[in-house]
């Protein structure tokens, strides 16, 4: 099992609307608070004129499997 980070993010100021970033292997322990912490700073700096505001972050278990 491996964890992922994902990043959900407001577009167009619809809370209805979410892009979601996956980032896989984050920092071991990483705090919610920091990742949201990050997220406003993106959100700030207007890297996309469609995304407006942070929706959510989590952790999620994903299964790992290799391919032949």
């Amino acid at each position: 099992m491996a964890q992922k980070l994902y990043c959900e993010y407001e577009l167009d100021n619809d809370p209805k609307k979410i892009k979601t970033v996956i980032v896989a292997n984050p920092a071991e322990g990483i705090a919610k608070a920091d990742v949201l912490a990050v997220m406003q700073k993106f959100v700030d700096k207007k890297a996309y004129a469609e995304v407006t505001g942070v929706h959510d972050a989590y952790l999620k278990e994903t299964v790992v499997t290799k391919l032949a």
